[in-house]
């Protein structure tokens, strides 16, 4: 069975969408976490997309994403404007404009698993366990597409579907698409991505939030 390697998403399978043979998916799949696993830093910009159940019309989200290995990430957030969010280990601080940070866990709080994902992602370590996941990888107009679909016995309190748009020719990670519990969706979409350069560490410092 293809380990869970890719994280993230939902993505409408379109009908010539042809899956990989097993060999050629499990060799990517080695490929790709391999890289990852040698990432020391990853940057990116990003736009983040999310549509709920009972939403008028979906809320779009600007900014900048860091990635510091093993388990530093930051997003800072241009639209809206003043907004963080930053995970050190099992902490999340989420910065609102106009208030304190909050504190949450990564791994304990449904606010923090979109982030676990993204962090095994660009660890190349899924936090997905493969037996709650069937995978499949096809190519589509210069893309690979990993889609992950819960299995029918998993909890509901998983993802439904979770599906990677990785480029074929520098394997870097373009768009992840999250389909929620509830019946809603997140969309991250990344351009201008950097890898293995020098990030400010005092950008992954605690913040106070007394």
């Amino acid at each position: 069975m293809l380990r869970t390697t890719f994280l993230a998403a939902v993505l409408a399978f379109t009908a010539d969408a042809a899956p990989l043979p097993q060999a050629r998916a499990n060799a990517l799949r080695d490929q790709f976490e391999t890289r990852q696993r040698e990432t020391k830093t990853w940057s990116a910009n990003f736009t983040q997309t999310v549509a709920m159940p009972g939403m008028r019309e979906p809320v779009v989200s600007t900014g900048t994403l860091s990635y510091r290995a093993p388990e530093q990430l930051r997003l800072d957030f241009t639209k809206p404007a003043d907004e963080f969010v930053l995970a050190l280990g099992d902490q999340l601080f989420v910065q609102k404009a106009g208030k304190k940070p909050a504190l949450k866990s990564l791994s304990g709080d449904n606010a923090g698993k979109p982030f676990q994902s993204l962090l095994g992602l660009l660890r190349g370590k899924p936090v997905e366990e493969e037996a709650f996941y069937t995978a499949e990888v096809s190519r589509e107009a210069g893309r690979y597409i990993v889609v992950l679909t819960r299995k029918a016995d998993a909890s509901g309190r998983m993802p439904k579907r979770i599906t990677n748009s990785i480029d074929v020719e520098s394997l870097e990670v373009r768009e992840v698409i999250v389909e929620l519990p509830n019946g809603g969706t997140l969309t991250y979409r990344f351009d201008e991505i950097a890898r293995n350069r020098p990030l400010d560490a005092t950008r992954f410092a605690a913040p106070a939030i007394r």
